[in-house]
């Protein structure tokens, strides 16, 4: 993978994000980034090793806290506050929203209310930091680490049972996910319970001779760690970076999304944006369905696609079949491939 490819990329990604704002208006830094991404393409010598150095301010982070008693009308705490009451008998869902968004994304809303439709007393607390996820993606992957780190103060803060903490990141989210658990290594010297990627963030982060894996999600970073590939070599980790990966439709293309895009009219970079987005955010969809049937998503263990696809399953393992999702078993681990044609309806 080279700088030309991973650079053009990028002004693919930055394509998409323009292309799906809810109102179009190209304003200089738009051209600004565009200019900034077009200008090293063919700037081999650029340096990504810099990558994640910026210091976010706390204060400008933001922590909804909803509970089954007030699943509509959460508390609010600042990166920078000095006192979190929170009931920490009850596990505790941190959900970690992606670039260009803010946590009050449709799908953020959705995981939030799908938890208490279970009945169950979750904490569930939705990490808005939309003031560095709004600006351009080559300057909002600069504060991923910072923001790893002010919510891992925030769960050392509030005094929380490691094991009950599960902190789930979408896309650029994933990434921050990541980097809770190794700060949370480095505050308390023990893991969090668990952390799940939904599709996390590809450019820049999951190219090997560009980001060491500690700068990115991975394994190590919670006791279990779930990943879920969407859109894996596009918007997505290509690279496994879970204890157990799950690749639905073997994780780059949707079915659904396939069908929906090529019922659409328009040019081939148009349906290639619209197709990505969806493969992308199917990560969100399936996660979101899976707390709500726990059976939806059965996955086999194989070495690969085309093994899958062939029906060559390791069947050695205890963990041969898991469930993709909310529910998947900690004793899952490796590569999990499943079909979710006809699931979705």
């Amino acid at each position: 993978m080279n700088f030309v490819f991973v650079k053009l990329y990028l002004i693919v990604a930055y394509l998409a994000k323009l292309y799906h704002s809810e109102s179009y208006d190209c304003k200089s830094k738009d051209v600004q980034e565009m200019m900034y991404l077009i200008d090293t393409v063919f700037t081999p010598s650029t340096n990504f090793s810099n990558i994640n150095n910026n210091q976010a301010n706390s204060s400008l982070i933001t922590f909804a806290v909803y509970t089954l008693t007030d699943s509509k009308n959460p508390s609010y705490y600042y990166g920078n506050t000095t006192e979190v009451n929170l009931n920490r008998s009850k596990e505790t869902k941190f959900i970690v929203h992606g670039w260009s968004e803010s946590g009050n994304k449709t799908w953020v809303k959705d995981m939030v209310k799908a938890y208490f439709q279970t009945n169950k007393d979750y904490n569930v607390i939705v990490v808005d930091w939309s003031y560095y996820a709004e600006i351009t993606y080559s300057k909002s992957i600069f504060y991923v680490a910072s923001i790893g780190k002010i919510v891992a103060n925030f769960i050392t803060l509030a005094q929380l049972p490691l094991e009950k903490v599960h902190v789930i990141g979408f896309s650029l989210g994933g990434q921050i996910a990541g980097h809770v658990g190794k700060n949370i290594q480095m505050l308390q010297g023990r893991k969090l319970g668990r952390i799940t990627g939904l599709d996390a963030a590809g450019p820049l982060f999951c190219f090997k001779n560009l980001v060491d894996k500690d700068k990115r999600i991975n394994a190590d970073d919670a006791e279990f760690v779930d990943a879920i590939h969407s859109n894996g070599g596009v918007f997505g980790c290509l690279y496994n970076y879970g204890t157990a990966d799950f690749r639905p439709n073997c994780g780059t293309q949707q079915s659904d999304c396939l069908v929906e895009t090529n019922k659409r009219n328009g040019s081939f970079i148009d349906k290639f944006i619209n197709d990505s987005y969806c493969n992308h955010y199917s990560s969100t969809t399936y996660y979101v369905q899976s707390i709500y049937d726990k059976n939806k998503f059965l996955a086999n263990k194989c070495a690969s696609c085309d093994n899958y696809r062939k029906h060559i399953y390791d069947t050695t393992s205890n963990s041969s079949e898991e469930y993709m999702g909310e529910y998947c078993s900690k004793h899952a681990s490796g590569n999990y491939y499943l079909s979710t044609n006809n699931l979705n309806d």
